[in-house]
């Protein structure tokens, strides 16, 4: 997402020749007023919601997911980053962020036909989670994805203490091309960060049916990014 950065200057004042040896100077008023960038907010594209499944495993799947807040400005997202806890601090739970009116469910009918690219993060791998993860986010939300933005159905953190993932999940598996597309720019994306980090590592594409089929832990993959 690109920053929102302005130039803010002191309250005009008359003009007046500032002499510096043989050179002068106009003095010249404020690129933009302090007062519309402090009392401006600044809208997303599209309303994302944030997601939180707790690790009460006594209770029923759906009565552990809870939908956190609704983020629809740059605001909203950062006054939520800034008050919760990171995936690093956190085990045996779930962070998630998706479009509106779409739930982090594999069968709800947003998701069904989809997929997920799949990063794996080691337990001792911590000290990067939190930004590939915030990284992630941030291109969501500020339409990194560009034309297949609309592809893209939303992100999840799975937070274990034997290994951690990030999935980036689309709505439709068999678009093989488009889920290539959206890979790359996922890797590049974090290649900004952690380019030693994502060098050697295989971004691997799962379609949902697959991963509730799976006959042991492992889930045979489409491609690698």
């Amino acid at each position: 997402m690109s920053a929102v950065e302005a130039q803010i200057a002191p309250t005009p004042q008359p003009e007046e020749e500032i002499e510096d040896g043989n050179d002068s100077v106009d003095s010249q008023g404020p690129l933009i007023s302090a007062d519309s960038v402090l009392n401006h907010s600044f809208p997303l594209k599209d309303v994302w919601h944030f997601w939180y499944l707790d690790a009460k495993k006594n209770l029923d799947w759906l009565a552990r997911l809870h939908d956190v807040c609704q983020i629809e400005s740059v605001e909203s997202f950062w006054a939520l980053m800034d008050h919760i806890r990171p995936p690093s601090a956190m085990f045996n739970c779930d962070y998630a962020l998706f479009r509106d009116n779409v739930q982090p469910v594999w069968e709800v009918d947003e998701n069904k036909d989809g997929g997920r690219l799949v990063l794996q993060i080691q337990k001792s791998e911590l000290d990067c989670l939190n930004e590939l993860w915030e990284r992630l986010l941030v291109a969501l939300i500020g339409n990194r994805f560009r034309e297949y933005t609309s592809s893209v159905c939303g992100a999840v953190c799975n937070i274990r203490q034997k290994g951690s993932k990030i999935t980036l999940w689309t709505s439709k598996a068999a678009e093989m091309e488009v889920n290539k597309c959206i890979g790359t720019i996922l890797r590049e994306v974090w290649e900004e960060s952690h380019p030693q980090f994502i060098h050697n590592r295989k971004i691997k594409y799962e379609s949902h049916a697959d991963s509730q089929s799976k006959q042991g832990s492992a889930t045979p993959h489409k491609f690698e990014c």
